[in-house]
């Protein structure tokens, strides 16, 4: 990662923080077994936010 996407990453991170503990807690409340991962497997797949280009 080059230094210039960290900051992005750290607000992105920041803002999405509520999401993430209810994300665990979802996780804790129903725990699946191994290769047998339904519910869990869904918000995994989810694709990641993209960061801004850099200006050239």
């Amino acid at each position: 990662m080059e230094h210039t996407q960290a900051p992005y990453l750290a607000t992105s991170l920041t803002g999405r923080i509520r999401e993430f503990i209810q994300l665990r807690r979802d996780i804790h409340a129903h725990p699946e077994l191994a290769f047998q991962e339904h519910r869990t497997a869904v918000p995994a797949d989810a694709p990641a936010p993209r960061p801004p280009r850099p200006h050239a």
